[in-house]
């Protein structure tokens, strides 16, 4: 635990939260108060510990690319502190809004590229 604390402590100087707070140094404080490490919350939540390393440390990277996986990751460590979770959605916006922008465009576009599909809504149609 030593370890995540010191950690935290490096990503959070002054030693407290505040709505300034990244998401990352929020989630941390709030863990180190509760006195967990991240090894208790990757087993009560069944996230790999470095994936929630790297949410503390606002490094968005080194999660899976996908927005949807990283917005489950951090509801389900905020669910695990038993904080707000709009408040947290609220962090997780301004801390990751840029990284995520037009990943989900980018994702649909790779896809339909790579398969050569053409994706059209399914109407009945009726021929007379």
């Amino acid at each position: 635990m030593a370890q995540n604390v010191l950690n935290c402590q490096s990503i959070m100087p002054q030693g407290t939260s505040s709505m300034e707070d990244t998401l990352g140094q929020y989630l941390c404080h709030m863990r180190t108060q509760k006195g967990l490490s991240l090894e208790d919350i990757a087993k009560a939540t069944r996230i790999d510990a470095r994936y929630l390393q790297a949410v503390e440390n606002n490094d968005f990277s080194q999660l899976p690319r996908a927005e949807v996986f990283a917005k489950a990751y951090v509801k389900a460590y905020a669910r695990c502190l038993s904080l707000e979770e709009a408040e947290v959605m609220r962090r997780f916006a301004e801390s990751a809004g840029g990284f995520y922008t037009g990943s989900s465009a980018a994702i649909c576009e790779s896809v339909q590229q790579s398969t050569n599909l053409c994706i059209a809504p399914a109407y009945p149609t009726i021929i007379a």
